[in-house]
């Protein structure tokens, strides 16, 4: 039976910078060459083994025997595994059964010309002021109302250096403020690509527009939804592999929150945390975490709500 071994492949024919510098291009190239190696294994495309690894590859197998102890190290090399490719037995894709073999890979890590590539099962959730949010699953980067210019109007401070996101980097931007965007740190980061309303998206080259009410990139699923506040707000339902986030923006209407899909986590300002209490709305979400803090303290608090502290993270697995 034929069986993929390796749940983390090291790919050396790669050249990339330091994680914190991959382009688009890299992580694409990177991602590339994991699913011509896994993809052609269980689709007996020789061809597409071959091109991804190096023809000195050395790779070594454990494989356990009948009674569940390890056999000895065993040794493949480069052709050994690409004739494997093409050996056709039952455990590779069954057309007729529909059966498949889904691969769904994210970058791990990168160190000179080495990377390192794992399924993505886990979504790191960076809170990093204001309603900045960094959504990221190692393969793509979701960037809502972030970058902004630090310390509008008496709001969070931040260093915007520090924003390195990985892998294919999006702005989600809600609407037109200083606090929620700034073009001037935008523009300089030529790979981001960016989500938003007109009185956004205009300031931008187009060719780094990302156009629509629902977007797919990656594992994400955007969604953007008219609320009021300024006149073409808008707030965002983003899925990931079956979790389901909202950022409220700023508008102050209890009823742009939506009743259904439930939430896995609503971020939502104070004020409108205090809106839907007053409307009696219950609760269609998990957890709300309250953003768009003042830095003083001087937000009415109303009802339970996670606070986080800004730099804070947490991380949630697929669903």
């Amino acid at each position: 039976m034929k069986r993929f071994v390796s749940t983390v492949l090291a790919l050396l024919t790669m050249s990339a910078p330091a994680l914190n510098a991959q382009s688009a291009a890299d992580s694409a190239a990177i991602r590339g060459a994991a699913l011509d190696y896994i993809e052609g294994w269980y689709t007996n495309n020789a061809e597409r083994v071959e091109r991804a690894v190096h023809p000195q590859l050395a790779k070594r197998v454990v494989m356990r025997g009948p009674d569940g102890a390890p056999e000895p190290l065993s040794n493949m090399t480069a052709s050994e595994l690409i004739d494997g490719a093409r050996d056709d037995d039952d455990d590779t894709d069954d057309e007729e059964s529909g059966e498949r073999h889904h691969a769904d890979v994210a970058i791990l890590d990168i160190y000179e010309n080495i990377a390192s590539v794992g399924q993505a099962q886990e979504l790191t959730v960076h809170f990093v002021g204001n309603a900045g949010v960094v959504l990221t699953d190692g393969d793509t980067s979701l960037l809502v109302d972030l970058p902004y210019e630090s310390g509008a109007f008496g709001y969070m401070r931040y260093d915007p250096a520090l924003l390195r996101p990985v892998g294919t980097a999006i702005s989600v931007i809600t609407h037109d403020h200083r606090d929620h965007f700034d073009p001037d740190l935008f523009l300089p980061q030529s790979s981001w690509l960016i989500i938003g309303p007109p009185s956004v998206t205009t300031r931008v080259p187009p060719e780094r527009v990302l156009l629509g009410d629902s977007v797919r990139i990656g594992a994400f699923d955007i969604v953007a939804i008219p609320t009021p506040h300024t006149p073409d707000h808008q707030s965002y339902r983003i899925r990931w592999r079956g979790r389901v986030f909202y950022f409220t923006g700023d508008t102050e209407d209890a009823t742009a929150v939506p009743s259904s899909p439930y939430l896995d986590v609503l971020f939502v300002t104070p004020w409108l945390h205090c809106s839907l209490r007053s409307a009696r709305r219950s609760a269609s979400w998990d957890r709300a975490v309250l953003y768009h803090r003042r830095t003083d303290g001087s937000d009415t608090i109303c009802g339970s709500a996670d606070l986080l502290e800004q730099g804070a993270q947490f991380t949630m697995p697929a669903h």
